[in-house]
């Protein structure tokens, strides 16, 4: 099978080089807020394994300094293009903090490569999100962490709600299933997650409203 190229997100992230001393250095903004949140559900995993070697997927640099920040001794950054990473490290952010430029549908390190692996808000952005899952399972030794918006309940108010969207935006219901880059927003549901875990035999997952874990 064909792997999808990612041409165009490398090119967007290389262009999207504003604002990224405001990450580290903004830490008042409601963005920082959330993110500020969004972290702090990883603090017991901190805790726990206060030795362990991190590699962080989809990041900014953002994630991996916030980890650092939260008591995380080592902490590797990586996304499918490094050049924000480069320019955050070049301002002085990421000290102590490797970079890769990774796939994550296709990591290029080893089984068991590091301790914990943390994906935060990055899922939905890859073109076949299964198999990030499964790689996600074999480079991490102890587990991994994944942030993202779940799926939709099949509830009246968010019936109402999509309705809503429609009739502002006065477009097609397709539209926000994909994403500009042509990618398909790959949401996760709970039960989804239960049956690709127990169908490999993991030991154990853990759901949370805000985040996912799994080793």
């Amino acid at each position: 099978m064909k792997s999808p190229e990612y041409g165009l997100e490398i090119k967007v992230a290389g262009s999207k080089l504003d604002g990224i001393n405001d990450l580290f250095t903004h830490r008042e903004s409601m963005d920082a807020w959330m993110h500020e949140r969004l972290l702090g559900l990883v603090d017991p995993l901190i805790a726990a394994y206060p030795n362990a070697h991190w590699l962080t997927i989809g990041d900014g640099g953002a994630d991996a300094w916030m980890l650092q920040q939260r008591g995380a001794r080592a902490v590797t950054a990586s996304s499918i293009s490094d050049v924000r990473l480069r320019e955050a490290a070049k301002l002085g952010h990421l000290k102590d903090i490797p970079i890769r430029a990774l796939n994550a549908e296709c990591l290029d390190v080893g089984d068991a490569s590091f301790d914990l692996l943390l994906c935060k808000e990055t899922y939905h952005h890859v073109r076949r999100a299964p198999l990030a899952f499964y790689e996600f399972m074999r480079v991490s030794r102890l587990g991994f962490v994944l942030i993202e918006p779940a799926e939709f309940s099949l509830r009246l108010f968010n019936s109402i709600r999509a309705l809503a969207k429609i009739m502002l935006r006065k477009r097609r219901p397709i539209y926000d299933l994909f994403e500009p880059t042509g990618n398909y927003i790959y949401r996760v549901s709970e039960r989804e997650v239960f049956r690709m875990v127990t169908a490999v035999q993991l030991p154990w997952f853990a759901a949370a409203p805000d985040f996912w874990t799994a080793g």
